[in-house]
């Protein structure tokens, strides 16, 4: 993350085998180098405008995000008084906090808030049953970017402010813009993004097992956020499909797992206490599931999910590669996977 005179970088530094995270700071030109953090998983998200303060994501033991802000001087933090969903920014002043949030527990859609940095009270920016979510503040202070679904599909949305208010409704500025992650504005005004470019969908089909031929084409198996979703297995009666969805955006992205019905198309999602993988398999007694993982106390490896109680024990402590290979024998007495030997080779 560059600071706004583009002098210094802001990144976070990954210590794989102490499971450790640190927030640095270096200048562009190499020089200056420093440690603003040590401990949980941090995430610079945006500078102060005059260069002093650093706001950032801190990763909860839940594995929640919760907003603080950092001194570059000090390196003392901060932490805000309000929730976030995912993106948060200051405002080109430096009075205000720009952030989204859910606007309900385990709701998907979200409304775009403010910090006031001077008086610590938080209101409503964009509020609307929709989702909305924050992309950034325009350079020059008098405009907010955000998404919104409120016109059946993603869009890309602006709306005037001034001292903290808004001024006018928001007027759609591109259609169709689809999930986005924002990067961000340069000073002359101009906004860049990324967005996907391929995912994982999940299929069904009927096929012919003694010739191998299909018998119909392939049609989406999954009810939402398409290109997000893998690793799909079936219940034993055929009734269920259970399988891993990514339902998060940027470096908020999650994992979590997904029963569907057939019949119905009605999904049921499952979210434990555990950074899941990307690896899923039914369990043959239909009552619990097989994922590779990372808990709370920052263990990885294959873990046993309890279908009524989401209670999650590990089974074998080893670090998984990329997407594993994960198959349960038909009898539920071996698990076959890959992980990474002592070499660090997969094996």
């Amino acid at each position: 993350l560059f600071s706004p005179d583009g002098k210094k970088v802001a990144y976070t530094w990954k210590i794989w085998a102490k499971s450790q995270t640190e927030l640095r700071i270096i200048g562009t030109d190499g020089s200056q180098p420093g440690v603003l953090y040590t401990g949980d998983d941090s995430w610079p998200v945006s500078w102060s405008p005059n260069d002093k303060f650093i706001l950032v994501k801190l990763m909860n033991k839940d594995r929640t995000w919760r907003p603080a802000i950092i001194s570059v001087a000090d390196s003392s933090v901060h932490d805000l008084p309000f929730q976030i969903s995912g993106a948060m920014c200051f405002s080109p002043d430096g009075n205000y906090i720009a952030y989204d949030t859910q606007q309900a527990k385990d709701a998907q859609q979200r409304d775009v808030y403010l910090y006031d940095l001077a008086t610590k009270r938080t209101f409503p920016l964009v509020k609307h049953p929709s989702d909305d979510g924050l992309l950034g503040w325009a350079p020059d202070g008098k405009n907010l970017l955000f998404t919104s679904d409120r016109s059946g599909t993603h869009d890309a949305w602006l709306i005037a402010v001034s001292g903290g208010q808004i001024k006018g409704e928001p007027v759609p500025i591109r259609k169709n813009i689809g999930d986005i992650e924002g990067i961000g504005f340069t000073l002359s005004g101009d906004y860049y993004f990324q967005e996907p470019v391929e995912g994982h969908n999940i299929y069904t089909a009927r096929m012919d097992l003694d010739s191998g031929k299909l018998l119909s084409p392939p049609k989406e198996a999954a009810g939402s956020y398409l290109g997000s979703n893998w690793r799909p297995d079936f219940s034993r009666d055929g009734k269920f499909m259970a399988y891993i969805s990514n339902r998060g955006s940027g470096e908020d992205q999650g994992n979590s797992i997904v029963i569907r019905s057939l019949e119905t198309g009605k999904e049921h999602l499952l979210k434990p206490a555990l950074e899941i993988g990307f690896g899923l398999r039914r369990a043959p007694d239909g009552r619990s599931f097989f994922v590779n993982g990372t808990d709370n106390n920052k263990r990885e490896g294959l873990f046993r999910i309890d279908f009524q109680t989401f209670e999650a024990n590990l089974i074998v402590e080893r670090h998984f590669v990329g997407v594993p290979g994960l198959e349960v024998s038909p009898d539920g007495h071996r698990i076959f996977y890959t992980a990474v030997a002592g070499s660090g080779i997969p094996n």
